[in-house]
């Protein structure tokens, strides 16, 4: 091997092959697909946003944002995880990130939502389904993809109710609770809101 002077470079994307053939026999792939994000997300300030966000402080989280571990793939399902109270999408994480995203990486996109948690509950599960949703609307606009049809949700502490809440449903029964009389300032508020 050191005396030779060729090298072969093959490319492979380690989310689509298992194996690769290297002289007549089969190597499989293995690599650590968190290290990049586990990087960047050390560097990336999140935890001190995050405890920004909590307190009320300058410099903290607005609104959610939605941060994919891994390139979109129409085939493979998505596992959307939400944090917890004064959380952030780290390594270290309650659920170690690492360590899920590397077993499931074959067959799962991970993407985890970072949210302001010091919003109220209803506020944050507003802001959440719409950003759920414009993620879901760039990468499948027809919704008619394996990725999006099967989707997964994953919520520790604070995270976990509203993952709960974004698969419930009241219909009108909550409306219906509101007196008529309140129900119409609400509309002529909405209506100012447009203007």
């Amino acid at each position: 091997m050191l005396d030779t002077r060729q090298t072969q470079l093959l490319v492979r994307d380690p989310f689509r092959d298992a194996n690769v053939t290297i002289a007549g026999r089969s190597v499989p792939l293995g690599a650590n697909f968190t290290a990049p994000y586990g990087l960047w997300l050390t560097r990336s300030g999140l935890t001190t946003q995050s405890l920004r966000s909590l307190l009320g402080r300058k410099g903290g989280i607005r609104e959610p944002r939605v941060i994919s571990m891994q390139p979109w793939d129409p085939n493979r399902l998505t596992v959307v995880m939400l944090h917890g109270l004064a959380a952030a999408p780290r390594p270290g994480s309650t659920w170690r990130t690492r360590c899920w995203a590397t077993r499931s990486c074959g067959a799962t996109t991970v993407w985890q939502v970072y949210y302001p948690a010091n919003a109220p509950i209803a506020v944050n599960l507003m802001q959440i389904r719409r950003a759920l949703d414009a993620t879901i609307r760039h990468f499948d606009p027809d919704g008619t993809t394996r990725a999006t049809q099967h989707m997964m949700l994953v919520g520790h502490s604070m995270g976990g109710v509203i993952a709960r809440l974004l698969v419930s449903s009241s219909g009108d029964k909550l409306w219906s609770m509101v007196p008529e009389q309140g129900r119409n300032l609400s509309a002529n508020a909405t209506a100012r809101h447009r203007h």
